[in-house]
């Protein structure tokens, strides 16, 4: 059985997936949990959901995440995000979340598979932590995502956007999250 079967038969199989090279299978082992590069070489890097929840490489988010996090990066990896770009960080100890649009960084748990399997498949934590009804609305007025797009505010949260669905546009990740950084001062 697949590492993170409940995830998928939530969300359905993955779109836009990308393929894995076992060069960066072999990269980050002993750095993220096995399951994960189980996945990977199964499935590739890929959004499911509607592209609501994207599994990512994390090579792509490094300088973004050094913006966000200084020196505590070297030991993080960002293997997912949500269309509003808030990221699943890998690191030693467990799962955490950045909440960018807040500024806030949050330890969830300490098994991923457990993050992905049960917490990413609750419709309570997607619905009311993670956004999914605004995304929902998001999508329909602005159409999907591609893998370098997420969805922000205008004016950005931090900067005291009112975070409903007339102030959604659809941006460039990195530059986005580089900018939301700035905006709040990294965690």
């Amino acid at each position: 059985m697949p590492p993170f079967q409940a995830f998928v038969d939530k969300h359905g199989e993955g779109h836009h997936c990308r393929a894995v090279e076992f060069e960066t299978i072999q990269k980050y082992r002993g750095l993220v949990p096995d399951a994960l590069l189980e996945h990977w070489s199964q499935a590739g890097w890929c959004s499911y959901g509607n592209e609501f929840i994207w599994l990512t490489n994390p090579d792509d988010y490094r300088e973004v995440l050094s913006e966000w996090m200084g020196e505590r990066a070297r030991n993080t990896f960002v293997f997912g995000r949500t269309a509003f770009g808030d990221l699943f960080l890998w690191r030693v100890d467990g799962v955490y979340e950045l909440f960018v649009h807040q500024g806030q960084m949050m330890f969830f748990i300490d098994d991923l598979a457990d993050y992905l399997n049960f917490s990413l498949t609750q419709d309570d934590y997607l619905d009311k932590t993670l956004g999914r009804p605004l995304y929902q609305q998001a999508r329909a007025k602005l159409g999907p995502l591609n893998y370098e797009q997420m969805y922000g505010f205008e004016p950005a949260l931090a900067l005291g956007g009112s975070g409903e669905i007339e102030t959604v546009v659809k941006v460039r990740i990195y530059e986005h999250l580089s900018i939301l950084a700035q905006v709040t001062g990294g965690v």
